[in-house]
């Protein structure tokens, strides 16, 4: 046992004096870090904490819930339920942006070059890297345990009856935003605003959201009511399903307005898509034939052409007319051309000649006016211009594209050298079904909040007059006897009275000439005969089975499936049928 003189005896005096030195510098440096934690945790505790939460806190946009699209009784047809999970990134905190983009690349089957641009921005606290991804995505991404990735709940858009409608509603993109159709004809109104707030990690790597920093809340979209009515939209496109199956055309449409408002009820083309696989679809299949695709109407326009007549008083419906026994030659001065009918007539009245369909007597009656007037009444009736309707991608048409001559003097009267889509067609005759009113179409009804409170009311129709009172129900009553005794007799309905009128026009083949096999059919309509209420047209683009193409008309193809569109809505709409006595 080491007495203390011998503990003394071996510290020497160097040797205190190092352990001296040693605790009084342990001292010192146990006051200095004393001293810097006080600091820290006190005089600077405001400022290290701002900094620790700069490092670790992320500002993450919240999503608005995008207002639904409803009919107008309030069906919805497309809406925001579904939540889906969508990746994100945080530059700052990815230790090798150009390998994680390879394997994300690969994971998410995305292009990595895109990928990487997104990683590389340091700048930024939140990228999105892949909106929408599978469950399989998802666990595979979660598997990298990567600080710097994390997901996002956000909505998805769902349309519950599938292709219902869906060249009306469109579709909306990754980022919400429509791209097509009401969903991005109305899209400021069904947006909303994005919100954001602040999260945070906890010990699992879970986005917890931080109270103490408060972001700016989401602001939720509004309602649109459309004009569409969802019955009768459901009538449409079976009945046009059918004719698809029936007479194998190349495509068709069907389009129906109310008269009074010029509200589109509703609105189908063949073929089709699921706006809620918009992708899968060929872009073909996604275009609104309806609005983008004029064609040369044919006997369709025979109407607009009387009403012309009747309105300038250059003709009486009484006034007879030779109509050549099928062929007549037209001169003037150097220029001649032979015009014929489908049937042979001899003398018709004016009245008649809309009955049995005289190019003949049709040409007859427009060169009673000058071709001043006769182009005046066609603008007055739309054709070369957009109807205005709110959604997007309407086409024009045209008039007379090589410029106004004899053969358009000739041929404008019955359908062509003009181009028309389906929406002028139906927009053009509604004027004789309103009594001589053009009404502008729309789709819009109004929009709500979720509370229900309107936010943009039901505009007024927008109406200019074409024609007077007297001269559209003229008009009226021809088209009534085609339906009953001449070309549309396929479309008669029992206990209802519909006027009409068919078209059966030749395309252009690539070398300007009228092909003899390929053809645009169509019937256009309106009732009650008594006080119209739905205007309807139907068009099948190049029909094929049933007959030969001489035999492919717009009495034997279209008129039919408009008979059984108007057996089915009429009832729908609470009309009636007439009692028989």
């Amino acid at each position: 046992m080491t007495s203390r003189g011998e503990v003394e005896e071996v510290l020497t005096p160097r040797r205190r004096w190092t352990l001296r030195v040693s605790a009084a510098a342990s001292l010192l440096v146990a006051f200095c870090l004393s001293g810097r934690l006080v600091a820290i945790q006190v005089a600077a505790h405001d400022e290290y904490l701002a900094l620790r939460n700069e490092q670790s806190r992320i500002l993450i946009p919240l999503p608005p819930e995008r207002g639904r699209i409803l009919d107008r009784q309030g069906k919805e047809l497309a809406v925001s339920r579904n939540r889906v999970k969508s990746l994100f990134a945080v530059p700052p905190r990815i230790a090798d942006p150009e390998s994680l983009a390879e394997t994300l690349g690969r994971l998410l089957r995305t292009d990595p070059g895109a990928i990487l641009a997104s990683l590389e921005k340091q700048d930024r606290q939140f990228v999105w890297v892949k909106r929408k991804i599978s469950d399989a995505e998802m666990q595979a991404v979660e598997a990298l345990d990567n600080e710097g990735l994390g997901f996002r709940d956000e909505p998805k858009r769902y349309y519950p009856h599938g292709g219902v409608a869906a060249h009306v509603l469109g579709f909306t993109g990754l980022d919400h935003k429509g791209l097509e159709g009401a969903e991005a004809a109305f899209d400021t109104i069904l947006a909303g605003k994005t919100g954001s707030t602040w999260f945070a990690r906890d010990a699992h790597k879970r986005l917890i959201a931080l109270p103490d920093y408060t972001g700016s809340p989401p602001v939720d979209g509004h309602d649109v009511w459309l004009t569409i009515d969802a019955g009768l939209q459901y009538i449409v496109e079976k009945t046009l399903q059918q004719a698809m199956e029936t007479w194998k055309p190349r495509g068709a449409s069907a389009v129906m307005m109310d008269v009074e408002t010029g509200g589109i009820q509703a609105l189908a083309v063949r073929p089709t898509f699921d706006p809620n696989r918009f992708a899968a679809s060929p872009k073909e299949t996604r275009r609104n034939r309806v609005l983008t695709d004029p064609y040369e109407p044919g006997s369709i326009f025979k109407p607009l052409t009387l009403a012309m007549a009747y309105e300038e008083g250059a003709v009486r419906p009484d006034q007879r007319f030779d109509c050549g026994m099928g062929a007549f030659v037209f001169r003037d001065g150097r220029h001649r051309r032979t015009l014929h009918d489908y049937s042979r007539h001899g003398m018709l009245t004016a009245e008649t000649i809309l009955v049995k369909s005289s190019n003949i007597g049709i040409t007859k009656i427009a060169l009673l006016m000058s071709d001043r007037t006769l182009r005046r009444y066609v603008r007055a009736f739309g054709v070369g211009r957009r109807t205005g309707i709110e959604i997007r991608g309407e086409e024009a048409g045209w008039v007379a594209p090589r410029g106004w001559s004899f053969y358009s003097r000739t041929s404008v009267p019955w359908g062509q050298e003009v181009a028309m889509t389906p929406l002028q067609i139906v927009a053009a005759i509604n004027v004789i079904a309103s009594g001589g009113l053009l009404v502008r179409p729309t789709v819009f009804l109004r929009a709500t909040a979720r509370n229900g409170d309107v936010v943009v009311p039901i505009a007024e129709p927008r109406r200019k007059r074409v024609l007077s009172p007297k001269t559209a129900a003229l008009v009226r009553r021809a088209m009534v006897r085609v339906v009953e005794e001449g070309t549309g007799r396929r479309a008669r309905i029992d206990g209802y009275r519909i006027g009409g009128k068919t078209g059966t026009k030749s395309k252009r083949d690539k070398d300007g000439s009228y092909s003899r096999t390929r053809s645009v059919t169509s019937f256009v309509c309106f009732a009650p005969a008594e006080r119209p209420r739905i205007t309807l047209l139907v068009s099948l683009d190049e029909p094929s089975r049933g007959a030969s193409a001489h035999h492919l008309t717009g009495g034997r193809c279209a008129a039919p499936v408009a008979k059984e569109i108007l057996e089915q809505a009429l009832p729908y709409l609470g009309i009636e049928p007439a009692r028989k006595d």
